[in-house]
């Protein structure tokens, strides 16, 4: 997938969100001007990561739902020291891996991770004792913005008088 496809394509529902479906595996090569665009990515099959995800905060939203596994490329880095690679949910029914290439710089997600099957954080810095391989910072503003359209609707039967 081809930079800003992701804010340039897709169908958009009423309430904002651009949703797009993926059959097979599917390649990000980066979506560095997401901005305060919501994104929501349903991919049938693997997702392989090979670029920054970035967001404005508080505005911008990005969810990947992948029923295999999602791996980040190990040469992800983000061009501003001390920023986020990586911006927003990341599910996997599968495995999430960091990925090594024996080279490697420090992985920063902001945002949250699941994985059914494992969180394999491959990453190895040269003195992990000062400075964690992967740092994952919690980002309430990703709930505040979850899309209602995926949340569980329950109906409430009350009894009331006639």
């Amino acid at each position: 997938m081809t930079p800003n496809y992701l804010k340039n394509q897709g169908a958009v529902s009423p309430d904002g969100y651009k949703w797009y479906f993926r059959e097979g595996d599917l390649t990000m090569q980066g979506e560095p001007t997401l901005g305060n665009t919501k994104v929501i990515l349903f991919v049938n099959g693997n997702l392989t990561i090979d670029g920054i995800i970035d967001l404005t905060r508080g505005t911008g939203f990005f969810m990947a739902i992948v029923s295999g596994n999602i791996i980040v490329d190990p040469d992800v880095v983000h061009p501003s020291a001390g920023e986020p690679e990586l911006e927003g949910l990341f599910v996997a029914d599968g495995n999430f891996t960091s990925g090594s290439d024996g080279d490697d710089e420090q992985l920063y997600i902001r945002g949250m991770v699941t994985a059914y099957q494992q969180v394999q954080l491959d990453k190895a810095l040269n003195d992990n004792s000062i400075t964690p391989a992967e740092l994952f910072t919690y980002a309430p503003d990703l709930l505040f913005n979850y899309p209602r359209s995926l949340t569980l609707k329950r109906t409430r039967w009350k009894e009331v008088t006639p």
